[in-house]
């Protein structure tokens, strides 16, 4: 978490290493003002934004979709969704194979 620091010298993280779903996050995120969603598995991207937003409509997400492509980066764009929701990302740019995240 070095770098966070390095970002932000007051900021305060918490490592979970546990799968995240609908049985535990609540309990995980409780503590959180922000929900940052990082996945690279769509259906556990659909999960936690689902999960923040119904049972946690205090908190805020900020969820990430067309980020890891090969593409102009002037084409990621943050929306706000609906309250409390964001998505940052051009929306379309994806892995595939024989390219990595880039």
């Amino acid at each position: 978490m070095k770098i966070t620091k390095e970002i932000n010298p007051y900021i305060e993280t918490e490592i979970h290493n546990v799968y995240l779903d609908e049985n535990n996050a609540k309990n995980i995120l409780s503590g959180a003002d922000i929900v940052c969603e990082a996945f690279d598995n769509p259906e556990a991207k659909a999960n936690i934004v689902n999960i923040v937003l119904s049972e946690m409509p205090e908190k805020y997400i900020v969820a990430a979709s067309g980020m890891a492509g090969l593409d102009s980066a002037n084409l990621i764009k943050t929306r706000k969704v609906s309250k409390g929701f964001y998505l940052c990302g051009d929306e379309i740019s994806d892995a595939s194979d024989g390219i990595g995240l880039v």
